[in-house]
Order: C-alpha cells, then structure tokens, then sequence
C-alpha cells in the first residue's frame, strides 16, 4: 500500500460523501458492486489510468481527492485546487527535510535550481556546476515559484549533492 492511514481515511471519509451525492435517497440501498465500478470510474477518470486504491500514489491520490471534491463542493475551485497542490507541497517539505540534513538553507537549493535552468546537470560527475559563475539569467527563482517537475529536479540534484559530500567526507584522511 503506498497511502499512508491519514490518506485511507481521509478517502473512505470523502467516498461517503460522494455517494450521498450521487445518490441523495438513502432509502433505497446500493448494490456493493455498482458502488465499486461507480469508485473505480471515478478513479479512472481522475487519474486516466486503471488501478485500486492500493495501486494509488500520491498523485494519484491528489487526483482522486479533487475529483471527489468536485462532486462534493462543485462550486469551491479552492478546494479542489488546495487538492491538486499537494503534489508541490510534498516536494517542498523533501527538500527542506534534505536541507535540514546537509545543513544547508533554502538558497543554496535555488542556486542549484538556477544552475539546473541555466543547463548544467548539478547530478553529473563533473563539479563545474559547483564552482561560482555568472548567472545566465537576472534572479533565481524561489522554490516556491518551481513546478513539480522542476522540484523533483532540484530534489534528485540535492540527494546527488548529499551522497557526494558524505563519500568525500568519509574518504578525507584524517589527521592525529
């Protein structure tokens, strides 16, 4: 299972809303079986890909989450954009999480951004991208102006980054 409890919970809790909606009389009873392929076609639909709850990522997930608060709430665009979110604010949280670890600050992980837009693969052997240059363009952005995709970059650069000075940490000599 990739969802944590949190996420499970949170979806049977949202799947009982969804079908008071979609189907308002409770007197009549709903076959299990009509449920599941009304759940999976909503899964499908949101995802546009076949696949269970277990199957589910956090994505996948998200997506899941906004169309069933499109059901629910089909007038709050915030909540069903807050949804669709959650894909950048995890990626924020790894990278700080990284940071705290390398002990580093959030402007050292936009200078890797930076060095990742002006077209050097700060995950590469080569340490060019370590050494200070000029800037291609006239600011670097904040992590929180990135896309997903741009803070998966910046996430694999920064993994990169830390497995690199924990070997060149170990392989010093040390002095007695």
């Amino acid at each position: 299972m990739k969802l944590n409890s949190g996420q499970l919970g949170l979806h049977w809790r949202l799947w009982k809303r969804v079908t008071a909606v979609l189907f308002p009389d409770s007197a009549i009873r709903i076959p299990k079986s009509e449920l599941d392929a009304k759940r999976h076609a909503l899964y499908r639909t949101a995802t546009g890909k076949e696949l269970s709850l277990t199957e589910m990522n956090n994505a996948d997930f998200d997506k899941v989450k906004g169309a069933m608060l499109a059901i629910i709430e089909p007038g709050n665009l915030n909540a069903q954009l807050h949804a669709l979110a959650q894909v950048k604010k995890r990626a924020l949280w790894r990278i700080d999480q990284l940071l705290v670890a390398m002990g580093k600050n959030r402007r050292f992980a936009e200078g890797v951004a930076q060095q990742i837009q002006d077209g050097i693969d700060p995950n590469s052997s080569d340490s060019q991208w370590q050494h200070e240059r000029t800037r291609t363009s006239s600011r670097t952005r904040s992590l929180a102006e990135l896309s997903p995709v741009e803070l998966k970059k910046v996430m694999s650069a920064l993994r990169s980054i830390q497995h690199r000075e924990a070997h060149a940490t170990i392989a010093e000599p040390q002095s007695f």
